[in-house]
């Protein structure tokens, strides 16, 4: 807009403010009546005003450097200018009236700046004229830009990856980016930041099958979160869950990242509006140290109903680059070239965006140049992430929970025959042990596996001819050949996985005959010994089943050791532990009673490695389906699913402009008052590159199919290729869903009532792109 058109402008509106109407406010000179109104959303249909103008007042009025002053400097001479002034200010900084705390209240939109008394058409003109230059096209002379010559070389500068990004995205609603900050960064007694105890989740330890039997959790929330997921085996990653140096138990460990990320746009938002994605960022090792710069590009991104995100996604990497690199890459974005290798190249990335915006007819011819495009940094989002892998177990760790569980068929078994060979029990609890014997020994034997498979291949029409002899196990199936195999194995998985279950409940239903253990009083001994015994030997804390304490009990006597645990436990009273607040000292007939509830311990926990060991039968069928369906595909056992949880506090890049660099490092917070919108969101993602083998499968048996020359074993093939990897999509929203109780929990706590943890609807460089756009 020209100074003559915003002369013209201020001309029109003051003319029309002298009119009568529900939407016009009184002479500009006099200023807005309380409830005047500019009209709110409907601003944007009416094109008196560009879009541009009308998102940067919103700016204006959100801005940190925006102050009464200000405000009522601009709205002079208006006889109203205070009261609009004030009230703009007061609804912006909350009840406490200080920009930068939870109850901020920023203008999200039109409508919301519309209902603020003394805000009508006469402010809103003299705001349009405060910003309408900003709006106006540059000079290119002035600036970096991109037109048809950019990307005549060859593209490079780095290393590129070009992938479809799969991930989980979730986030926490309900709370105003204000508060939710406010909650994240506030302290505990201990300086623990909420955010710090909300990434740290326990839960994930579920996740441990590469880290053998005996130092998995067994804990029923951990087993549970296991069997909701039958097919894919995932393990923390090595390292990051190894014994605390002072408990000697294992505990879940995070990688930290913290990243500046600068998200680009038009000034008319024409990537956003395309799904198109466009940022550079960079990666800090330390507060001096900047890992790696990235330039990355994304087209189609999409988040459906279970909240899985994806995207193509091509970017290229810079690591440990120059103090110049670091310092240009926002103009090499604009530019569209980089400078990563001794001279300038194209970046890729960058190009992708380019030719999309071309095709859409929506580059410019202006100044002498042909096919201009003008790229703004928009926002700046400064995240603070937390960092996880997961893997894939390998098939000797799933093998070996399977052989555990067998073996411990086989122990209840024995240890059932020789109590009921011994005459120690009658009558219901008799038939309790005898009926776990039958089905015990039909499990190991194979003829119940044969007999219930059989079943199952005849109703289904295939051959159903095994006998215990036969019958193929999970363990040894080998290659499978044929899509009629692959069901044929299916079937027989599970029906080891369903009796192994059975067994399990019938364990259950033995435990305390097997144990001897028929006083409940006596249940919590067993919890005293293990805490006494870890104290005496921290090698043992890491240790989640019973058998290294119960061969520790055995060993020791009354006589010599029962003194010993009273005086200990009898301290831990004393000194207020709950968990011993019910402890009273024992006996010689109480050390026998003890060792009793570890024995009944340890029934228990053989019910759920019982479980597991069928559920494994599962999971080995899974690995053999997907090497028939997915040729291509491997077992990921590294880096296969990264779970990260960001804090993220976003910025205009008015705003950023005004910080100084002391304002900008990563070792103390961004000042609150220049953050527009702060996110809580959690993203489980399969690792760039993983995807291509079942994407590619997907895709040539779907042609195939398209073509109408795709055999029945094909149309097989492309349902067991979706299949394999719809559990592998699965696995990510369980991941991502077993946050919900510790988020929601956290939050609460701090004051947001109504939050939830749900999918999100954007990521995070969409939401801050729409909110700087007023995009609803």
């Amino acid at each position: 807009m020209t100074k003559f058109q915003r002369t013209t402008l201020a001309l029109l509106v003051s003319l029309l403010s002298l009119s009568s109407g529900a939407c016009v406010g009184p002479a500009s000179t006099e200023g807005d009546s309380a409830n005047a109104s500019f009209g709110g959303a409907t601003a944007k249909a009416d094109g008196f005003y560009t879009e541009c103008e009308l998102r940067e007042v919103l700016q204006l009025v959100n801005r940190s450097t925006t102050t009464f002053d200000s405000l009522d400097q601009l709205f002079f001479p208006m006889a109203t200018h205070e009261k609009a002034a004030t009230n703009v200010i007061a609804h912006r900084n909350g009840v406490d009236g200080v920009l930068g705390t939870g109850d901020d209240d920023l203008f999200d939109d039109l409508g919301e700046l519309d209902a603020v008394d003394f805000v009508g058409p006469a402010a809103l003109e003299r705001m349009i004229v405060a910003v309408a230059e900003t709006c106006d096209l540059p000079v290119l002379a002035d600036r970096p830009y991109i037109d048809e010559d950019t990307f005549a070389g060859t593209s490079g500068g780095g290393w590129g990856r070009d992938n479809v990004e799969l991930e989980a995205t979730y986030t926490a609603t309900g709370v105003t980016g204000a508060r939710l900050r406010e909650i994240l960064v506030s302290t505990d007694d201990r300086g623990r930041t909420i955010f710090s105890r909300i990434r740290k989740n326990s839960d994930l330890e579920a996740f441990t099958y590469g880290y053998g039997v005996d130092e998995m959790p067994w804990d029923r929330d951990s087993h549970n979160l296991r069997e909701d997921m039958p097919y894919v085996m995932l393990t923390i990653e090595s390292g990051r869950f190894d014994p605390d140096e002072e408990t000697g138990i294992r505990e879940l460990s995070l990688g930290t990242d913290i990243m500046d990320d600068t998200y680009f746009d038009t000034q008319g938002f024409d990537l956003l509006h395309r799904q198109l994605s466009l940022r550079g960022r960079a990666r800090w090792d330390d507060a001096t140290t900047i890992r790696r710069l990235l330039i990355a590009a994304k087209s189609g991104s999409t988040v459906d109903e279970e909240g899985i995100k994806s995207a193509s996604k091509i970017d290229v990497r810079k690591d440990y680059p120059s103090t110049e690199q670091i310092a240009s890459v926002d103009f090499d974005v604009m530019r569209g070239t980089v400078n990563w290798s001794g001279y300038d190249t194209p970046v890729e990335a960058i190009r992708t965006i380019y030719d999309r915006m071309s095709a859409d007819g929506v580059l410019l011819d202006m100044q002498g140049h042909h096919g201009v495009l003008l790229l703004e940094p928009i926002a700046h989002l400064r995240s603070t992430r937390s960092r996880l892998h997961f893997n894939e177990a390998s098939l000797r760790s799933v093998q070996g929970l399977h052989t555990a569980g067998t073996e411990r068929i086989a122990s209840a078994v024995a240890a059932a025959e020789e109590m009921l060979a011994a005459g120690t029990v009658t009558g219901a609890d008799a038939d309790v042990l005898t009926n776990l014997v039958a089905l015990g020994k039909g499990i190991l034997d194979h003829s119940l596996i044969a007999e219930r498979a059989n079943s199952v291949l005849i109703a289904e029409g295939l051959a159903g001819t095994y006998d215990a002899a036969t019958v193929p196990m999970p363990a040894g199936f080998g290659s499978i050949t044929s899509a009629s195999q692959v069901e044929e194995h299916q079937i027989i998985a599970e029906a080891v996985s369903d009796l192994y279950h059975d067994f399990a409940d019938s364990i259950d239903d033995a435990d305390r005959i097997l144990s001897n253990s028929r006083n409940r009083a006596w249940d919590d001994y067993a919890d005293y010994y293990v805490a006494w015994a870890q104290s005496n030997d921290r090698t043992l804390a890491r240790k989640t089943i019973i058998e290294p304490y119960l061969n520790r009990y055995e060993g020791m006597s009354a006589a010599t050791d029962m003194d010993a645990f009273n005086v200990w436990c009898a301290a831990q009273r004393a000194d207020g532990d709950d968990d011993f607040e019910e402890f009273d000292e024992i006996d010689a007939a109480g050390w026998d009673a003890m060792g009793n509830s570890l024995r009944l311990e340890m029934y228990k926990l053989h019910k759920r490695i019982v479980e597991a060991s069928g559920t494994m039968a599962r999971a080995l069928w899974f690995d053999e389906a997907r090497e028939y369906y997915v040729p291509d595909s491997s077992r990921h056992t590294g880096n296969f699913l990264i779970d990260t949880t960001d804090m993220t506090d976003m910025v205009s890049h008015e705003e950023w402009l005004t910080l100084t660099p002391d304002q900008i490092t990563i070792d103390q917070d961004l000042p609150a008052e220049v953050i527009f919108h702060s996110v809580l969101v959690n993203e489980v993602q399969i690792e760039l590159g993983s995807e291509e083998a079942y994407l590619e499968r997907i895709a040539e048996l779907r042609e195939l199919v398209d073509a109408g020359t795709a055999t029945a074993d094909d149309e097989a093939a492309i349902e067991g290729a979706r299949f394999i990897f719809n559990e592998y999509q699965g696995s990510l929203v369980q991941v991502a869903e077993l946050k919900r109780s510790r988020v929601r929990r956290y939050l609460r706590r701090g004051g947001a009532d109504d939050v939830e943890w749900e999918p999100a609807q954007y990521s995070k460089g969409q939401t801050a792109l729409r909110i700087l756009a007023d995009v609803p």
